[in-house]
């Protein structure tokens, strides 16, 4: 039972993560896939009438180049574009309008410094640090 929850677990991530990656690479098989099939199918024409083929191994090996240029130029800039999610977000001030001519920044959220603290320190490891020495 657990197996199979970590086996979940681990593709719901990897889907998660790599979704559009995924779909891209389905997309661009499908595509050569196509492409194949239809040249296949113009091959078959082909012999029952006696036309050349040369041009269309030429048009085939263009489109598939061209398919993968596509598929390459869109997955380098998606994850080019990608923005990082583990930066913090800056903090922001607010400027309160004042009696007197300057204005106060005042930061809007009290606990925002504690927010970005290395360490925390409680109660108790103060008392535990007073007790040590």
């Amino acid at each position: 039972m657990i197996k199979q929850v970590l086996r979940l677990t681990v593709v719901a991530w990897v889907w998660k993560k790599y979704s559009s990656l995924i779909i891209s690479t389905l997309i661009l098989f499908g595509f050569f896939w196509l492409v194949n099939l239809i040249h296949q199918d113009y091959l078959t024409y082909a012999e029952h009438q006696q036309l050349p083929v040369g041009s269309s191994f030429i048009i085939k090996w263009l489109a598939l180049t061209l398919g993968s240029a596509v598929y390459f130029w869109k997955v380098r800039f998606k994850t080019v574009a990608a923005p990082e999610e583990s930066e913090k977000p800056k903090k922001q001030q607010v400027r309160l309008p004042s009696g007197n001519d300057g204005s106060k920044k005042v930061n809007p959220d009290a606990f925002e410094e504690l927010r970005y603290k290395s360490k925390l320190r409680s109660k108790a490891d103060i008392i535990i640090d007073k007790s040590k020495e």
